[in-house]
C-alpha cells in the first residue's frame, strides 16, 4: 500500500473522500491500509440515496 501511495498519488494528488458503490474491490484490505495511509475517507453509497449513486458514477467515469 505504501509503494502504491507514493507512486500514484505522487502525480495524481491525494483525494478527501472516495464514494464506493460497495464494490468488493473498494472494501479489500488492501485498500483500507491505502485509506489509512492517506487519512482519506471511504463512503458507501446505498439505493436509498440516489444522490451519492450519481456521484458515485461521475467520478468512476473520471477514474
Amino acid at each position: 500500500a505504501c509503494l502504491f501511495v507514493d507512486l500514484v498519488f505522487r502525480h495524481h494528488g491525494m483525494p478527501l473522500d472516495i464514494v464506493s458503490d460497495r464494490d468488493p474491490r473498494f472494501t479489500a484490505r488492501f485498500w483500507q491500509e491505502v485509506f489509512t495511509l492517506l487519512g482519506t475517507q471511504l463512503s458507501m453509497s446505498t439505493a436509498d440515496h440516489p444522490q451519492t449513486d450519481g456521484q458515485t458514477e461521475r467520478v468512476n467515469r473520471v477514474l
